[in-house]
């Protein structure tokens, strides 16, 4: 099931064509343009969403100022799908001149982003307790606060933008999620003690192939992988400086690795098994799925991710 929106002209604006809307979507960043549908994936939120040109919506509707475009937003996603969904359409009816008609709520408006979340989290919550209640779907495995989502999302989502402010000689990792003992964790990849800006998670993988210790006996893997929790690495990341950044990171800046650093690869103990990832559409917001055996009360305004 999905949050759908639909677009229509605002008076005195003439109706885009399909080709200038198809053109639109291929000239902007994470969209992949296929037939009469463009579907937006960013790889580092892991956010998406779904556009679908038919010409048949306009005639349902009864509409002759309807696009015949609708958009999709899942439904048991995380809170930021809407949020990022929203800011790719107020972009897109910032240009073509639109409105935004919502069957969910039932109102016509000037898109903002937030005008999607708070929208998309009114259905949502409506929709998941429906879902739950009747045992249409399973429990979800895993959630997380709105704001400790939102914090992870905001991180990945400026990422590229802070890798081109800091330059190529430091590293911004990419926060993704991990599973353990059954919840979910958030983690970022530091390899062979590189400059890197380290923002606050759950743990560091510490991805060593240059930083490997010696052995005395054995033959030398090709790479191996230590998982430290942040807190054990965090009285060495405190002597670097923080980066006025949203959120915040400690950039660990040098030109050849400190012999703390080092230290920190070499005495760490090679993981044995295997890292289970998560992928962000698994992680639910906490506000939205029962704790124990009680379903969450009806709100009546979504929660302030910025909180």
């Amino acid at each position: 099931m999905s949050y759908d929106l639909f677009f229509e002209c605002m008076p005195g604006q003439p109706r885009p064509s399909r080709a200038a809307l198809l053109a639109y979507f291929e000239q902007r960043p994470n969209y992949q343009v296929s037939g009469d549908q463009a579907i937006y994936e960013n790889k580092d939120t892991g956010a998406y969403f779904i556009l679908d040109y038919d010409e048949s919506v306009a005639e349902e509707l009864e509409n002759a100022s309807r696009l015949p475009v609708v958009a999709d937003i899942n439904y048991l996603r995380p809170h930021f799908f809407a949020w990022e969904g929203g800011i790719e359409l107020a972009a897109f009816v910032r240009h073509f001149g639109l409105l935004a008609w919502s069957p969910q709520s039932e109102r016509t408006v000037h898109l903002k982003p937030d005008d999607v979340y708070q929208d998309w989290w009114a259905s949502s919550e409506r929709t998941t307790l429906k879902l739950l209640r009747s045992g249409e779907v399973p429990m979800p495995r895993y959630a997380l606060p709105t704001p400790l989502l939102d914090r992870i999302w905001r991180w990945n989502y400026g990422l590229q933008a802070l890798q081109e402010r800091l330059g190529e000689s430091i590293f911004v990792p990419r926060i993704s999620m991990l599973d353990i003992e059954g919840s979910p964790r958030s983690m970022v990849v530091w390899s062979d003690a590189i400059p890197i800006a380290l923002p606050a998670v759950d743990y560091v993988v510490l991805y060593r192939k240059e930083t490997q210790p010696r052995r005395l006996f054995g033959r030398r893997k090709d790479h191996d992988l230590v998982l430290k929790p942040y807190h054990e690495c965090e009285p060495l990341i405190i002597s670097f400086g923080t980066a006025n950044e949203v959120p915040p990171c400690r950039l660990l800046r040098y030109v050849d690795p400190p012999a703390s650093v080092i230290t920190l690869f070499r005495k760490g103990k090679a993981l044995e098994g295997k890292l289970r990832g998560i992928r962000f559409e698994e992680v639910l917001n906490e506000e939205l799925v029962p704790q124990g055996d009680s379903l969450p009360p009806e709100r009546a305004a979504p929660p302030d991710p910025r909180r």
